[in-house]
This record gives C-alpha cells, structure tokens and sequence, in this order.
C-alpha cells in the first residue's frame, strides 16, 4: 500500500522495521512530519514527473553530502561541518523534508559554535533523518514509475 491508498485512512503500515515505531502502525500525520508531500507537490503545481526528478536528483546527491558529513565530524573540521550541514537544510527545506532541515538547521547551530561534542549527536540525528526520509519516500511509492 502506497500513501496515494492510504491518505484517507487514519493509520497505515510503516516503520515494522523501526525501533521507534516498534512494530505499530504509524498515523500519516507522523509520517508527514519527515516529509510534507503535499506542501512539495503544491510548490511544485502538482507536477508529479517534476517531484520525482527533484527528489531522485536529491537522493543521488545526499549520499555522498552524508558521507562528507560524517567524515568532517570525524576530523572535528567545524567549518567543513558547517558548509555541508548547511546545504543539507537548504536542500531539506526546498523539498519539504522538514525533520531533516530541522536536525540540519540545529546542527548549523553547534557548528558555528564549534560544539564538537554536539556534532556527533546532530550528526546521528542528521543521519537518521535523511534515513527515514528516505523510507518515507519509498513507503508512499512517490517514486515509483508512473
């Protein structure tokens, strides 16, 4: 079942495999809180082929922005920490995957102030959102081909 079944039900299967779900049902609503597929599709004037491209050019790219991520906590290089976690939030923001932007964003934050570690659980946070994310993406089947 993908989200465009499911939207008008109150629960729906997601996350059996997550800890934090712990095998239960998970409401749209809090799947929604990692990704805003509505608010996405309405800045995007419900062009389905436009969503897709953008989100599979996001999930291209993000891979290698986590790696460089992780490696710059790692190194303790703050600025290189900075520089990243901040084009991750202005990439989250624009395609409403606002659990990322906000752990991004509060990374930012411990960045600037060079809180190494504060950086390593961000990063983790970091890390899990974009996970997440991504399951989300795959539950709801927005990429799937037409």
């Amino acid at each position: 079942m993908n989200l465009h079944d499911a939207i008008t039900k109150e629960t729906v299967e997601y996350g059996r495999d997550l800890a934090w779900s712990q095998g239960k049902s998970v409401k749209v609503e809090q799947a929604s809180l990692i990704f805003d597929k509505q608010k996405l599709f309405s800045q995007l004037m419900g062009d389905t082929q436009l969503v897709k491209k953008i989100l599979r050019i996001f999930l291209e790219e993000a891979p290698g922005l986590m790696t460089a991520l992780d490696k710059s906590v790692k190194n303790n290089n703050s600025e290189a920490t900075r520089a990243l976690v901040h084009k991750i939030a202005g990439t989250a923001g624009s395609i409403s995957a606002f659990a990322l932007w906000d752990a991004a964003k509060q990374m930012e934050r411990a960045a600037e102030k060079g809180e190494a570690p504060s950086l390593r659980l961000c990063r983790d946070e970091v890390l899990l959102q974009f996970d997440l994310l991504k399951r989300v993406l795959e539950w709801w089947g927005i990429l799937e081909s037409s």
